[in-house]
């Protein structure tokens, strides 16, 4: 089943994979597959977040940190900030994902 876009999941807020129960299976799941994937295993998993500016976006943060607590993720939440702008900042720092 896919439920990414070209630029994230597309739901309505509170339904679907936005739904308040799906998004820590969510944050968790994306731990979970970059933790596999890492070339150098082991130690934190280092994670881009940023947002629109939609009044949805802090719950929607919230419900995925609290999916990647379980990876021990090293999050730096850049607030406010256009996608090209965190997909510069997630390369350039050498991240895990953003």
């Amino acid at each position: 089943m896919r439920i990414f876009g070209t630029d994230g999941i597309r739901e309505v807020v509170g339904q679907g994979w936005l739904a308040p129960d799906k998004l820590p299976a969510i944050g968790w799941a994306l731990g979970a597959w970059l933790a596999r994937r890492r070339a150098a295993p082991g130690g934190a998993l280092s994670l881009l977040l940023a947002s629109d500016g939609r009044a949805s976006a802090p719950e929607i943060k919230s419900s995925l940190l609290r999916g990647l607590a379980r990876w021990r993720a090293e999050v730096t939440d850049v607030g406010l900030c256009p996608t090209p702008v965190g997909a510069f900042l997630t390369r350039h720092r050498k991240l895990d994902a953003g």
